[in-house]
């Protein structure tokens, strides 16, 4: 009887590991799928930013070149932003080294 049992679970997942997996269906045509296969391109490679609006649910849609210049814009206020006197990254690494010795030894 356990034979059995274990013979018929076996043939069970045989079959359930053979039957085809079914693809997502979706209600985009193919130029759209294809359009948003290539939007997710872009972001990928950082040649397009898409982001939402703080107000008003808009989406705004922007190529690298222009959010470069709203980020330098932005940078140049003075009110807002000012240059650090130097870089922080080699004291906050040596920090952080320093921190991470402490642990290890």
């Amino acid at each position: 009887s356990d034979k059995r049992v274990d013979s018929l679970l076996e043939e069970l997942m045989h079959a359930i590991e053979q039957t085809p997996k079914r693809k997502r269906k979706t209600n985009m045509t193919h130029r759209e799928v294809a359009g948003l296969k290539w939007c997710r391109e872009k972001v990928r490679s950082r040649t397009l930013y898409i982001t939402r609006a703080d107000k008003g649910g808009s989406i705004y849609i922007f190529d690298a070149e222009t959010v470069s210049q709203i980020i330098d814009k932005a940078l140049q206020d003075r009110a807002k932003y000012s240059p650090l006197p130097e870089d922080p990254r080699k004291s906050i690494r040596k920090n952080l080294n320093d921190l991470l010795d402490t642990f290890i030894l």
